[in-house]
């Protein structure tokens, strides 16, 4: 197998295996040996089961000699963000303090998709609690953001592990969970693709929790195909006639929302404003109508509700030990979570009816549009040493989704001119995940991101590229 695997879809994969072009075992041992050549300085991955994933690719194997293959995944590696259960293995949540006790049961999410065949290969950093949007870990380690070499750059949170590996080859899909924006900035920042599906789409049962309100899984992929096929795979069987909810009155023609006064919302970067106007061409090039429009709610007041609600959920499950100086949390953490203390609970019940009341707002809102086009992340990835993590400005554009009830996916568009991936993102209302993902093939047509850009990751020895 070539170099060019790692930069493969995962269609494109199981292909390879359908045909014989290669084994589950050749195709596991494959991205196993990537990991041992490139993780020490891409530092995606907390764990990985080498035993485990290669004793599961032999069986997909034997599984195809007998024509008894579960699925058209069976085989295919995945990475999954360490704050999922998986039974036998400790989930530390990105947390020293915590001691990562070890699972007894996996979550509903990975159980699924290991029915369907996927194959494990390990757990992938995040920030610590998922508390955070830049994507560090002053405890567990930040993993590198593949496309600077040269400079540590954040890789965005609070999946950011999980976003590392699939940019830099490591594994061709992984999931993620995002309670503000925590699969969609880093994903982003990596540029690739990164679905925050509506909430109740996907069980949470056997997932580390931060903000059981706004809290929800979702995949990181390299195409929104692998994205909808993952979370059709994840899907809750009450849910299953959810994602293919429509409204009918736009089946026959796409109509995107497009924020006319964006520059006023937040101190963008350029290369961000030039390629949100460029997504706007790319989507009338698909044939979709665009209707320029100012939002009905408050961005600023969105980011700041939600940061007081996922504030106080958390605290509400962390303060028996979060006060304990002595245990070794991320500061910039433990202060956003003792923020909830401050919180009375007459402001908890104020900020979930606001948090009720606008959701219901925005459902109607968005009943006239497919989708609503915003930037993921406000420029391109910062280095390490350069953010202010007192700061959610990060946020900005995200949390929007979480907040009301909807979903949300991000798209890469193109390069900054310092070389770095800008991705942009459609908005959907609850249960609109098909809409979405309709716009989103559209758009992600039109960039052609994955094929006219190559990330510069180092080639692995020659001698490892070889499967053992």
């Amino acid at each position: 197998m070539t170099r060019e695997i790692c930069f493969e879809d995962i269609g494109g994969l199981a292909r390879r295996i359908a045909t014989k072009d290669t084994t589950c075992k050749e195709m596991t041992r494959y991205y196993l040996n990537r990991i041992n050549s490139e993780n020490d300085w891409l530092c995606a991955f907390v764990g990985v089961y080498e035993c485990e994933s290669l004793r599961s690719a032999i069986e997909h194997d034997a599984a195809f000699e007998r024509s008894k293959v579960r699925s058209p995944l069976s085989g295919i590696p995945i990475a999954v963000k360490d704050l999922l259960d998986i039974q036998g293995r400790p989930t530390s949540a990105g947390s020293r303090a915590r001691g990562g006790g070890v699972a007894g049961t996996t979550s509903d999410a990975v159980a699924r998709l290991q029915s369907a065949g996927m194959t494990v290969l390990g757990k992938t950093h995040t920030v610590e609690y998922a508390f955070g949007g830049w994507g560090t870990n002053e405890w567990m380690g930040t993993p590198r953001n593949p496309w600077d070499p040269t400079i540590h750059r954040i890789p965005g949170g609070s999946s950011s592990g999980s976003a590392v590996a699939v940019a830099a080859g490591l594994a061709p899909c992984a999931l993620g969970t995002d309670t503000g924006g925590s699969v969609r900035i880093p994903a982003a920042l990596n540029g690739i693709v990164g679905l925050k599906p509506t909430k109740e789409l996907v069980s949470l049962r056997g997932c580390f929790a931060l903000s059981p309100t706004l809290d929800s899984i979702g995949p990181l992929t390299r195409t929104v195909l692998d994205a909808e096929t993952l979370l059709r795979l994840m899907l809750e069987p009450s849910h299953t006639a959810s994602l293919d909810r429509t409204y009918s009155r736009l089946r026959a023609k796409r109509i995107v929302a497009v924020i006319e006064d964006l520059d006023d919302i937040v101190a963008l970067d350029r290369d961000v404003v030039a390629l949100y106007h460029r997504a706007v061409d790319m989507l009338q090039d698909a044939g979709v109508s665009i209707k320029y429009v100012r939002l009905p709610v408050s961005l600023e007041e969105i980011m700041e509700q939600s940061g007081q609600l996922v504030a106080f959920e958390a605290w509400q499950r962390h303060r028996q030990y979060i006060v304990d100086e002595s245990l070794p949390f991320d500061p910039y953490v433990r202060a956003r979570i003792l923020a909830g203390g401050l919180i009375s609970d007459d402001r908890y019940s104020q900020l979930r009816a606001a948090h009720l009341r606008i959701s219901k707002e925005f459902a109607g809102w968005m009943t006239d549009y497919s989708a609503l086009l915003l930037p993921t992340v406000p420029w391109p990835a910062r280095a390490v040493d350069e953010i202010d993590q007192s700061s959610a400005e990060i946020t900005v554009f995200t949390r929007l989704a979480n907040y009301v009830h909807g979903c949300a996916i991000t798209i890469p568009i193109g390069l900054s001119t310092s070389k770095l991936p800008i991705g942009m993102q459609l908005v959907g209302g609850p249960y609109a995940d098909s809409e979405i993902l309709a716009v989103g093939r559209l758009l992600e047509r039109q960039a052609n991101f994955i094929k006219t850009h190559r990330i510069p990751v180092r080639d692995i020895p020659e001698a490892l590229a070889k499967p053992g």
